[in-house]
């Protein structure tokens, strides 16, 4: 059986390679001696890497503002986005070095807790979910693998572009390297709440056995085993809410990259394609802009959907508690009213950074504020300019 500690080792060890997770970290390495020195000998390391990258970065988004503003001059709203583009996808990297190293202790204390979730489905005896994490080690193998051959094949029809190696290391420092870092980082936030999702899935499948399954005469029985089951329940929605903390920042700053580099991206598009005859090279253009916008489409999902997996299966449990039949039972009945109770002070969809609800609604609210965004900017750079 798959533990914890491997199959959460792809996600970190590759984290930790480009500066997105702290090195080291107790779980992946538990028979290792960790004192002060090692600690920070591994943050040295990092922060060592982590400057060269941040360097590099810096050098190639100077290169790049150069080549970007060359030609007729643009309108003031366009060069800001531009500008913007340029600069989050750095200065969000600078932030998850800082903030990897300076919320080292998040990390031991978030995967202490899911390694205390585990045993405590274990002492649950949860019929199904006994190997969710071998299902996520399965899961975001196969999602890591599809992520690097998908950021590949983007670069290489960059290069078929540019046909210039120059070029496409300047576009490696400042646009694919800063976007594979905050990939990785949204990689393990989203394992953090999948995990979370499945587990509350099992106590739901839990449930739903309890009450086809089992007789009337025969509930009474099953009022010992709310305690665990809503003990177990508690600790993954404070798990999924914790796990907010150490990575708000980054997700609101991820969301604002985002929607920055897909209205730069389809604004290049419309200027790559408007009025011009379709050639090879504009077709490269073209199928680079939509791969690119998917990829940050991607990165968005990855924020949305295990919340809104996380919060319908946490507010699926208050359902399945309805269904259950009522009996003659004052302990069973007791129980399933506190229960109850807790599901109800655990509603609403998760926030991040007590400003934006992590919420599949967020994606269609961004979708309408890029289309009026891209209305403007071409508006703006269809006027001529003096």
């Amino acid at each position: 059986m798959v533990t914890l500690s491997r199959s959460v080792r792809p996600v970190l060890t590759i984290s930790q390679m480009f500066c997105a997770a702290p090195l080291p970290i107790r779980l992946l390495s538990p028979n290792s001696s960790y004192g002060r020195l090692r600690i920070i000998a591994g943050a040295v390391i990092q922060l060592i890497l982590a400057g060269v990258l941040l360097v590099f970065a810096c050098l190639s988004v100077w290169y790049k503002r150069t080549h970007r503003m060359t030609g007729p001059q643009m309108a003031f709203f366009t060069y800001v986005l531009y500008h913007v583009d340029l600069l989050l996808g750095t200065f969000n990297c600078a932030l998850i070095f800082a903030i990897c190293q300076w919320k080292r202790s998040s990390y031991e204390l978030i995967l202490e807790r899911m390694q205390w979730i585990m045993d405590l489905s274990k002492e649950a005896k949860l019929l199904t979910g006994g190997n969710d994490v071998g299902w996520l080690w399965a899961r975001f193998n196969w999602i890591l693998a599809i992520s690097g051959i998908y950021l590949a094949a983007v670069i290489t029809i960059d290069w078929f572009y540019h046909q210039d190696p120059i070029q496409l290391a300047w576009n490696l420092g400042a646009t694919f390297g800063p976007s594979l870092v905050q990939l990785l980082s949204l990689f393990q936030y989203a394992y953090v709440l999948v995990f979370t999702h499945r587990k509350c899935k099992a106590i739901n499948e839990e449930l739903r056995t309890m009450a086809r399954d089992v007789l009337r005469s025969e509930l009474a029985s099953y009022a010992g085993r709310f305690p665990p089951l809503r003990q177990l329940h508690q600790q993954l929605h404070r798990l999924a809410f914790r796990v907010q903390g150490p990575f708000g920042v980054l997700v609101m700053m991820s969301i604002v990259s985002i929607l920055s580099a897909a209205c730069v991206t389809c604004l290049e598009v419309y200027q790559q394609s408007r009025g011009k005859e379709f050639t090879a090279q504009t077709g490269l253009y073209v199928t680079f802009g939509l791969l690119w916008v998917l990829f940050q489409v991607g990165r968005l999902l990855l924020i949305l959907y295990p919340n809104y997996l996380m919060e319908s299966e946490r507010d699926h449990t208050g359902m399945l508690l309805q269904n259950l039949p009522h009996i003659e039972d004052a302990d069973f009945n007791r129980e399933l009213s506190v229960f109850s109770r807790q599901i109800i002070h655990q509603k609403g969809p998760y926030r991040v950074c007590e400003i934006v609800d992590l919420d599949m609604e967020l994606m269609a609210g961004l979708l309408g504020a890029l289309t009026t965004y891209l209305v403007i900017l071409i508006q703006f750079d269809s006027t001529p300019t003096n």
